[in-house]
């Protein structure tokens, strides 16, 4: 499952992450992060577009607590999906490393329509997130596991990517 989060982007290589014109960065406490997400994927012999959106709120430098939702678009049965997570980005080493790493622990829940079960997972990912003036370039790696009902492919590693702008 390849997922895409795509806000304004452009990229910018050789520069080290830094904080903005105003000393702050945007994994600072009191910030607010948007996602909108965009992707393809085949789900019980279907083929869907997705499309989804997820606002995160740090609750301390560094600390996010994130919720967001996405529709599935196909011939199939109907799907919507729910998630929400917690991630820590290394705020601290903003400015002082060209990447920043980051990790955090999700859930995602998918309602989907007869005559399937709902599916819910748990899972972890991590990765290096890439800050460029406004420019937010991350990839990583999630992984997640099925803790409803579950026959076969319980399991999934995918990659985890980013493309954002802060303002």
């Amino acid at each position: 499952m390849l997922r895409v989060v795509v806000a304004l982007a452009v990229v910018g290589f050789g520069l080290p992450a830094h904080a903005d014109e105003h000393g702050g960065t945007p994994f600072d406490r009191g910030r607010i992060a948007l996602g909108v997400a965009l992707g393809s994927q085949a789900v019980v012999g279907y083929r869907y577009f997705i499309g989804g959106g997820s606002v995160g709120y740090y609750v301390l430098d560094g600390l996010e607590v994130e919720l967001g939702g996405a529709l599935y678009f196909g011939d199939g049965p109907s799907i919507r999906a729910a998630t929400g997570g917690v991630r820590y980005v290394a705020q601290p080493l903003v400015g002082k490393w060209p990447v920043v790493p980051y990790g955090g622990v999700f859930s995602n829940r998918w309602f989907i329509g007869d005559p399937y079960d709902d599916v819910a997972t748990i899972g972890a990912r991590a990765g290096v997130i890439y800050l460029s003036g406004r420019i937010l370039v991350g990839i990583g790696i999630a992984y997640a596991h099925v803790v409803s009902d579950c026959v076969q492919n319980c399991d999934q590693v995918y990659p985890d990517a980013l493309l954002g702008f802060t303002f």
